[in-house]
């Protein structure tokens, strides 16, 4: 049973929704799903690349939130 504390402490303020920064690029996404498996919490993110509409699941090392989105929730 999945239970690593810092992942779903971490994850809770990364809700669907948030936008994120994809880290070491300048991509800007968006949360639109977040799983919860055995081994460790995945986030679907959202976004524009080279004029086409991208969806990834991605770690959440792999992501930071954007400030605007921990200050108004979303």
């Amino acid at each position: 049973m999945y239970n690593n504390t810092m992942d779903k402490l971490i994850s809770s303020f990364i809700n669907v929704g948030s936008d994120v920064e994809v880290v070491g690029t300048d991509i800007t996404a968006r949360v639109t799903g977040i799983l919860l498996e055995e081994s460790g919490v995945q986030f679907r993110i959202n976004f524009w690349h080279d004029n086409h509409r991208r969806t990834e699941w991605v770690n959440l090392e792999e992501i930071k939130v954007l400030k605007q989105s921990i200050v108004t929730g979303k």
